[in-house]
């Protein structure tokens, strides 16, 4: 009987210690580290957000069922990005509270936020959030609300998509073409022309072969210029076409004809001038100018020689 004190002791242990790590929840992880909302609002309710950090800063205002961004500039948005910010910052949660009332904000970083976030809702409500320190475990932040002094931890995967800039909300593309109904492009460049152009007109941009001229090129080369016209990007914010000095004799000229599932046929024209080691490109009519790289547009030229 003596020899069974022992194992009857250590399993009392174990079982003492199964029932506190349950009742404490060290099984089914701890209530405080649950992912818990910090706002309590709907992304719907957002009238504008402002993103600051540093020098930059971005306002962005509800206008009508879209976004329109007054600072840094109003600029061409990608619809996906500024509808998916108040999203993001209404579904905000934290993993814990690391302190409720502390006496030292620097030792969090948030004596001098890295990142200040805010939204105002249609009730005049408004909520900031303040960003600081990582935590000693890599993948986390310290954060805080600006009208509470309780620090929180929060993922840094949660915080990615809030902490962002002018330029990735804006649409930096240059060229805005329907791909798959492109049928020919035109590039005259200081003294230079050719013109690409679909040698199969009943096959896709895929399969047919192309053309310069009198050189035919396989489906592949072909595409691949379309894909350097296509991936045009500006360097900067896109500016107010009416900003932008083209004149009379642009460097450059780019045409891009398409044909349309109903049979008719359009054409796109870019015109463009060098600005240093930039290439300021508009399109005819259009409401913006984009710097683009110049070495981009050699690519293109050289291409088609």
């Amino acid at each position: 009987m003596k020899r069974l004190i022992p194992t009857l002791l250590l399993v009392i242990i174990c079982i003492g210690g199964f029932w506190y790590a349950s009742s404490q929840g060290y099984l089914k992880g701890k209530k405080a580290d649950e992912a818990k909302p910090l706002f309590q609002m709907k992304a719907a309710d957002v009238q504008s957000y402002t993103i600051e950090s540093g020098e930059n800063k971005v306002d962005m205002v509800k206008s009508g069922d879209g976004w329109s961004m007054t600072t840094p500039s109003p600029v061409p948005l990608k619809s996906y990005t500024a509808d998916g910010w108040p999203e993001s910052f209404a579904a905000l949660t934290y993993a814990s509270i690391v302190e409720k009332n502390p006496t030292d904000l620097a030792e969090y970083g948030l004596a001098e936020p890295v990142w200040k976030l805010g939204v105002k809702l249609a009730d005049g409500t408004t909520h900031q959030l303040l960003t600081g320190k990582s935590l000693p475990i890599a993948g986390s932040s310290y954060v805080k609300l600006a009208d509470s002094p309780v620090v929180y931890e929060v993922k840094d995967t949660d915080m990615q998509s809030l902490m962002v800039t002018a330029k990735d909300f804006a649409d930096m593309n240059a060229i805005h073409m329907d791909y798959d109904q492109v049928t020919a492009i035109s590039v005259a460049w200081k003294g230079q022309s050719w013109k690409l152009e679909k040698a199969e007109a009943d096959k896709t941009v895929y399969e047919t072969k192309w053309k310069i001229g009198s050189k035919e090129l396989e489906s592949a080369a072909g595409t691949g210029i379309l894909d350097k016209v296509r991936d045009l990007a500006a360097t900067d914010l896109p500016v107010d076409a009416a900003k932008a000095s083209i004149g009379d004799k642009p460097d450059l000229t780019l045409t891009i004809s398409e044909k349309k599932t109903d049979g008719t046929t359009t054409e796109l024209s870019y015109k463009g001038k060098i600005a240093d080691q930039t290439v300021n490109l508009l399109e005819d009519g259009g409401k913006w100018a984009y710097a683009v790289p110049l070495a981009s547009i050699e690519e293109i030229v050289n291409a088609g020689k």
